[in-house]
């Protein structure tokens, strides 16, 4: 089995059938509420695949597999279902083959230049999984439905400081132009606008990040980059503390405003607009919350408004 999954079935089950054969069990990593998929040899991304011949000991097997291919240690394993295949063969089978599909999650992920992994927001593997693999694209909903039960979110502001002793995981933008107006993106159909912004690739830097999504997302080339702050984002599991991480934003200023191509090289961009700083709770979303007020006055100061 691969990526590319045909000939499937997904049951939602605590335990495994019996007289299973184990075939090929899954795992998708998660550091926090992002997600670790690793790239196979056709080039299309997905989660751990392992191997086993051991079934009374395929937990341990796949925890082998995720730490050999992402790179990253996990302690257990968690199976919401499994995935059942169509025989190859025509001849009866006294087994069934299965698939165990699970979820787990690691406190960090030590850099490598050798494995072939990426950091995935939840959004990002739907919108990937949805043009590429809708099979798995089911699965995963039912990964994320099962995630959602145990994780909890805490956020807090951290003003002008992005530390560095805790992994950061996406970058954002506050990009002003000459009229202290703000820069913010829509996405498709989308409701609420946002900051230019996204996921952070492993091996760049937070602000090679800023300057990269500013210019894909908002095909602007900023200038006079400046830390602005960071969300802290720690999280619980079943109420326990696990882990952090850090959402980077950025302050800088316009140079180059290109003429707006919506969806542009395939980004999902379709609208660009600068608006003033007032408005900025009433249109993004990333600011309709409890430190969406501060966010702002922190702004405002920075601007002399």
């Amino acid at each position: 089995m691969d990526n590319n999954l045909t000939n499937i079935k997904f049951t939602k089950a605590e335990k495994l059938p019996k007289n299973s054969s184990i075939r090929q069990p899954m795992n998708f990593v998660h550091l926090g509420s992002e997600v670790i998929l690793v790239q196979n040899s056709n080039g299309t991304w997905g989660p751990i695949l392992g191997e086993t011949d051991k079934n009374d000991d395929w937990q341990s097997t796949l925890i082998e597999y995720t730490y050999a291919q992402a790179g990253v240690s996990v302690d257990t394993v968690a199976m919401i279902g499994f995935i059942s295949h169509e025989s190859e063969r025509r001849c009866a089978i006294s087994s069934h083959e299965v698939s165990p599909v699970c979820y787990s999650y690691c406190k960090q992920i030590p850099p490598s230049v050798s494995l072939k992994r990426e950091l995935f927001s939840h959004s990002n593997v739907r919108e990937y999984l949805s043009k590429n693999n809708l099979p798995l694209l089911k699965i995963y909903k039912e990964v994320h439905s099962a995630i959602k039960q145990h994780l909890q979110l805490h956020f807090t502001f951290i003003p002008d400081e992005i530390p560095t002793e805790i992994i950061i995981t996406s970058v954002m933008v506050f990009c002003v132009n000459d009229k202290k107006q703000v820069c913010i993106v829509k996405d498709g159909e989308e409701e609420f606008y946002s900051l230019p912004g996204g996921g952070r690739k492993l091996l760049e830097s937070p602000l090679e990040c800023a300057k990269r999504e500013l210019l894909e997302e908002a095909q602007i080339t900023g200038r006079d980059f400046k830390p602005f702050g960071s969300i802290k984002v720690d999280f619980n599991i079943d109420g326990i503390p696990y882990s952090s991480m850090l959402q980077a934003r950025y302050f800088c200023r316009a140079d180059l405003i290109e003429d707006f191509i919506p969806f542009k090289n395939g980004f999902e961009t379709s609208e660009r607009k600068f608006v003033a700083v007032d408005e900025l709770t009433q249109l993004v979303k990333q600011l309709q919350n409890k430190d969406g007020e501060r966010i702002v006055m922190h702004l405002k100061t920075k601007l002399g408004l």
